[in-house]
């Protein structure tokens, strides 16, 4: 089924978030990624795609961007959701 969370802009207007469409369960896995998460394969990549969206996708996209490591050892890699 659909995932248990929702994105919207929020009704205090600070922004956009994600809510809960119904009760999750503690330990349950929400979001893996693997239908919606980007990697980019390098910083510059990453640079020019934002460079490329209008400027308010562009502050969205930077606000749903993150750093991590794969392995324990490796680098750093940016995924954007």
């Amino acid at each position: 089924g659909p995932p248990p969370y929702y994105a919207e802009h929020s009704a205090d207007g600070r922004g956009r978030g994600l809510f809960a469409s119904r009760d999750i369960k503690k330990g349950e896995l929400v979001h893996d990624g693997t239908d919606s998460d980007v990697m980019f394969p390098d910083a510059m990549s990453w640079r020019r795609f934002i460079f490329s969206l209008p400027r308010n996708r562009a502050c969205d996209m930077i606000d749903w961007t993150w750093t991590q490591k794969l392995e324990e050892n490796g680098k750093h890699r940016i995924f954007a959701a």
